[in-house]
């Protein structure tokens, strides 16, 4: 694990070295060639060179999704540096509290409002560098022999950021892993809608080695699908289910949009049936599920000539192993081994040791019998109502599934007979509900769950509360 390999942003120059006149990204009404985008790397990486000390320091990058993010975060990692993302969406405090918790060394922002030195500029974006942080401490001992390129937060349901640590060797091994099981090259081009700052490593890097052309979505986020699908041959879509459902709900969209679409991934949340099945009605086009994880990669991508399952994410890569520990009536927690495995963990420092050792996802599975893996739900989030366990994805899909619904979660409530009880919180489309409407809901999960996983009380609730790393709160009492 041990060991310099060959550096992010070098290997990507040498792999697209032949394809300079060709198309990397689009924004809007502006574009860069390949041969364009590591003009701007170099120009970059000369003006933050001016920060002393930034290689191998730890970089705290905060900037919205553009070209100018993509060149930057490839100059930071050519100079050495260690780079921590942080989403543009962030608040202040939250940033704070992140580069507290990180201890980084500096703070590389586009925010105007900074008062930093600007070191760089591009047409819509100016980069700023704050000198050394005077708090940093010095890095734990054995960090850099892990030869860091990212450094990943992770904030499950404690909002605890860990931060994962990701080798060069590592972000490589990810980035061919997903090439391969895609099948990706230089004719594809992909609509990017999510933040760059928490998929960077496995998928823009993937993209750019395959010399792909990337469409980076602006706001409004409907109308600029619809004018990137329209005036692009995108061929690859890459989004959340929230992403695919508005584009199965919204008017705006025709059904037409998808003639150049190969592969549509749905990632970072459960894909219920609902949504899956607009979405195939409307473009005649079905949805395939990917399992990603912070500290393995994508070791799954569903076949999409398969049919669809909610929570079937394909079998493994040819680069991972999976199995199933402590299996009870055919589930059991999903362990995963291979390619890309992270180096461990920032804060506190903990090496992941040598070695192929399995790494506990945190997740319960199933396997079905063509292989594919199905998520059932998350070990930690297992309620225990009476004695039997209840899986809140699988229930949260059947709640999902119910007319008008938005989203849902289901979580355990502590209760003196029962261990646990089982209770939902739902959104609906356009708010309310009544008593009528709880009755009406409980009596679809009674028609397609066993009784005992029926959420034994529903509450209507505005939203969904987000832990810091955007995703939705999955539990109350854990």
């Amino acid at each position: 694990m041990s060991g310099v390999s060959e550096n992010v942003t070098q290997c990507i120059r040498r792999e697209t070295a032949d394809k300079k006149g060709r198309v990397a990204l689009i924004e809007g009404a502006r574009s860069c060639t390949y041969g364009e985008l590591f003009g701007l790397v170099g120009r970059l990486s000369k003006d933050l060179a001016n920060c002393n000390g930034l290689r191998g320091a730890l970089v705290a990058f905060h900037a919205p999704n553009s070209i100018e993010y993509v060149a930057c975060s490839l100059a930071l990692l050519e100079l050495g540096a260690v780079l921590a993302p942080v989403p543009y969406e962030m608040p202040p405090e939250e940033i704070d509290r992140l580069c507290s918790t990180l201890e980084v060394s500096f703070l590389v922002s586009s925010n105007q409002n900074l008062e930093l030195k600007t070191l760089a500029g591009g047409q819509r974006m100016r980069l700023a560098c704050g000198g050394r942080n005077p708090n940093a401490v010095s890095l734990p001992e054995g960090f850099s022999e892990l030869d860091p390129a990212f450094i990943r937060f992770t904030s499950g349901t404690t909002d605890a950021s860990k931060g994962v640590i990701l080798s060069q060797r590592a972000v490589l091994e990810r980035s061919a892993s997903v090439r391969e099981s895609l099948a990706l090259g230089c004719d594809d081009c992909v609509l990017w809608v999510l933040s760059m700052a928490y998929h960077f490593v496995s998928t823009i890097v993937t993209f750019l080695r395959s010399g792909m052309a990337i469409v980076i979505c602006r706001e409004p986020v409907s109308a600029a699908m619809r004018e990137s699908l329209q005036s692009h041959p995108i061929t690859l879509l890459y989004a959340t289910p929230w992403h695919y459902g508005l584009m199965g709900s919204s008017p705006i969209f025709t059904g037409n949009e998808c003639g150049h679409v190969r592969h549509a991934i749905s990632t970072a949340m459960m894909l219920d049936a609902a949504t899956a099945n607009r979405f195939h009605e409307k473009f005649n086009f079905k949805l395939t599920q990917a399992y990603g994880i912070i500290e393995i990669g994508l070791p799954c991508i569903d076949d999409p000539a398969l049919p669809f399952s909610a929570g079937c994410v394909g079998r493994p890569s040819r680069n991972y192993e999976l199995r199933l520990a402590d299996v009870d009536a055919g589930c059991g927690r999903i362990l995963l081994r291979g390619g890309g495995m992270f180096s461990g963990y920032f804060s506190p420092f903990e090496r992941r040791g040598d070695g192929l050792e399995w790494f506990d996802t945190g997740d319960i599975g199933s396997i079905a019998d063509d292989g594919r893996l199905r998520i059932v739900g998350r070990a930690k989030q297992v309620i225990i109502f009476a004695g039997m366990k209840v899986f809140p994805g699988e229930v949260e899909n059947v709640i999902r599934s119910f007319p008008g619904v938005a989203d849902a979660i289901l979580y355990g409530e502590l209760d003196p007979r029962h261990g646990e009880m089982p209770v939902a919180d739902v959104v609906l489309h356009g708010g309310g509900g009544d008593a009528s409407l709880k009755y009406a809901l409980r009596r679809h999960c009674y028609a397609h769950l066993e009784s005992y996983k029926v959420p034994k009380e529903i509450h209507f609730i505005a939203e969904l509360e987000k832990t810091l790393s955007g995703k939705t709160r999955k539990s109350k009492n854990k």
